[in-house]
């Protein structure tokens, strides 16, 4: 019922009623016609009855003026008997309908009398045959017999037909009326139960909204509320729902904004304690310049100013009392253009500035304006960092004279390392070359025992003559009297070159030398000793650290910034190093560990001149290494690299990457 509206069912409940009253006033109609067709059918058949009593009393007179007719032969009895014969006739139409072969019979009967009575009379006067006429007679009261039967028979169903009419119109006319009775009983029974159903469908949701509404009303908005349906209780049942919802969410929104302001009560406490409890003076000004908050400590930065430091009080009075008072060092002449200027920076803080009161303390003052264009303000006291930079500067300066004495120093030892390798060089070139001559002659001679001693003394001074090489080369780089000279590499001779001079190096430890380079390489515009000595130095490295295994050089090219770059690559499989050993790497006269200085020789300085001179073609070195696993280094140099000698600072900018 609730997925009607109540105008629907009120609606349907008018149409309902109407039906069963046009039901209720059909029936009775319908049985009333019935009533009435009856009694007419009942009025008719007593006109019938009459018509047929009619008939029998004129046939009566027929019967008698026929008979006077026949016996005196007088014509006003024959006239008579043809009126009483017409009324008759008459009387036969009527009871036609209601006994038609009745009618029919008695008709031919008094045409049989008419014309026995009519023989009759000739035979009593026109042949004077009374005997014949007699005879005839005798017929026609044969006639008259058969007549008066049937018109007492007609008479007898008739009046039989009327009763039974009246009858079972006597028992309709009383079902009727029970069937009405009954009828009206059903119809007021039904309606009274629609109307009763309908009632209770509207009364009984509203009784329940109406509780929920008065639950509500006293502030209970946990009661619950009836299912909303679909008609118009349904719209207020929803519309309650709304109501109670609202109530809810104001009711949360009052709590929370109970504890917003419980919140912002204990924030704002916790705000003036950490104010007051920072070390550095704080203030705040509104969009008016007017205090708003600050803490002890600002205060105590304008004590013996005149003025009463308090929220409201503008800032230009706290300036011009500060000035006036001497706590701020402003001349007299300059007062009111600093004032200006320092106010006009107040209010469009441009970053944090220092400021020096009177008192000798410094202060680093930092303003920002805050979301509602006020401005927030810090007053750090920074005379003791004052104090250390003026420490720090004479250290600094004490410093520079240090390091310039050192890099003198440095110069001269660099100079003294290139003089004493070039004074060494000359006799060690020649003990090299007297030794190959001696080697030589002592071959010719058969002399093994000789030549072996002369291979050593030729390797020693081989060996002592790369030490000297390498220090002379180092000690050029510091000096800074090292130079680039540029020009086009083919990178596949290159390789092929190092290839024939790292062989002999690889076969000493049995390790196999792979080559990985592209054909398509081409050339690198670059400086070819230099290049050739680090790849040089990075597989003899490889060669030494490596045993029983395999050394890669792997070359490729790649786009960086626009720039095409050739990539250098050594890989091995030798002992490899720790984090800690690759930290040391390029540092000169250094190995990984005191035990690979033991165990594989060297100097240290073969990887520091190759990281030179990748930095001094404008390249990097890079290294990573697991222990146990191997080594790959990584050269990576431009295709144009600049002719110009680096410094120390540029080396140090580009120190090599380990991992």
């Amino acid at each position: 019922m609730s997925y009607f509206s109540i105008r629907a069912r009120l609606i349907f409940l008018a149409i309902l009623l109407l039906a069963i009253l046009s039901a209720t006033i059909a029936l009775l109609t319908r049985e009333l016609s019935r009533d009435s067709e009856a009694l007419s059918g009942e009025a008719r058949l007593v006109t019938v009855v009459r018509s047929a009593d009619d008939a029998n009393k004129h046939f009566g007179d027929l019967k008698y003026w026929l008979t006077d007719f026949a016996s005196n032969l007088v014509p006003a009895s024959e006239h008579n008997a043809e009126a009483a014969k017409a009324q008759l006739d008459v009387d036969l139409q009527t009871i036609a309908p209601v006994d038609p072969q009745g009618a029919a019979k008695i008709q031919r009967d008094l045409n049989a009398l008419w014309e026995l009575v009519e023989k009759a009379a000739e035979a009593y006067y026109s042949r004077d045959d009374s005997a014949g006429g007699k005879a005839l007679m005798a017929d026609a009261q044969s006639h008259v017999t058969s007549v008066n039967n049937e018109i007492d028979e007609i008479v007898g169903h008739v009046e039989q037909e009327a009763l039974a009419r009246r009858d079972a119109e006597v028992t309709g006319a009383k079902r009727a009326v029970d069937l009405s009775i009954a009828g009206g009983i059903l119809a007021f029974i039904l309606a009274l139960g629609v109307t009763a159903l309908i009632v209770r469908s509207i009364s009984a949701p509203l009784r329940r909204l109406e509780l929920s509404m008065n639950a509500i009303t006293k502030g209970r908005l946990d009661v619950s509320i009836p299912n909303p349906t679909r008609d118009e209780i349904g719209g207020m049942t929803r519309a309650l729902t709304m109501l109670r919802d609202s109530l809810i969410e104001s009711h949360r929104l009052d709590q929370e904004r109970q504890r917003a302001e419980a919140d912002t009560r204990r924030a704002q406490t916790q705000l003036r304690e950490a104010i007051e409890a920072i070390s550095e003076g704080f203030a705040c000004y509104d969009a008016e310049d007017r205090l708003v908050i600050c803490n002890s400590r600002y205060k105590e930065l304008y004590a013996g100013a005149a003025v009463e430091i308090k929220p409201g009080t503008q800032y230009e009075t706290i300036l011009r009392a500060a000035v006036a008072s001497g706590v701020l060092p402003v001349p007299p002449e300059n007062r009111e253009a600093w004032l200006a200027e320092r106010c006009a920076r107040h209010r469009n803080p441009k970053g944090s500035f220092e400021q020096q009161r009177t008192s000798g303390v410094w202060l680093k003052v930092s303003e920002r304006h805050t979301e509602d264009r006020g401005i927030a303000a810090v007053f750090t006291d920074i005379t003791e960092l004052k104090d250390r930079e003026l420490e720090l500067g004479q250290l600094v300066d004490r410093l520079a004279e240090a390091r310039e004495a050192a890099d003198k120093a440095n110069r001269t030892k660099s100079t003294f390392l290139a003089n004493m390798s070039h004074e060494l060089r000359t006799p060690l070139n020649a003990i090299i070359g007297y030794s190959e001559m001696l080697l030589e002659d002592a071959t010719d001679r058969g002399d093994t025992a000789s030549a072996g001693d002369l291979e050593k003394i030729q390797a020693a001074g081989k060996h002592l003559l790369g030490l000297i090489n390498d220090i002379l080369d180092l000690s050029k780089i510091e000096a800074g009297r090292m130079e680039v000279y540029l020009e086009q590499v083919p990178l596949a001779r290159l390789v092929d070159e190092v290839k024939t001079i790292v062989e002999p190096m690889m076969k000493k430890n049995v390790n196999k030398l792979a080559i990985n380079c592209p054909p398509e390489i081409g050339a690198l515009q670059t400086d070819l000793t230099k290049l050739k000595q680090s790849i040089i130095n990075l597989l003899s490295n490889a060669a030494k650290f490596t045993k029983e295994g395999t050394v890669t050089l792997r070359l490729s090219r790649h786009q960086r910034d626009d720039i095409p770059w050739v990539k250098f690559e050594v890989v091995d499989s030798g002992i490899g190093m720790t984090e800690e050993q690759m930290g040391r790497l390029f540092q000169a006269f250094t190995q990984a560990d005191s035990s690979t200085t033991r165990n594989f020789g060297g100097t240290g300085l073969g990887l520091t001149i190759t990281r030179h001179f990748c930095v001094m073609l404008g390249g990097t070195i890079d290294v990573k290494s697991v222990p146990g696993q191997g080594s790959t280094f990584i050269v990576q140099l431009p295709d144009r690299a600049s002719k110009a000698v680096l410094d120390e600072e540029d080396l140090d900018a580009h120190r090599p990457a380990v991992g």
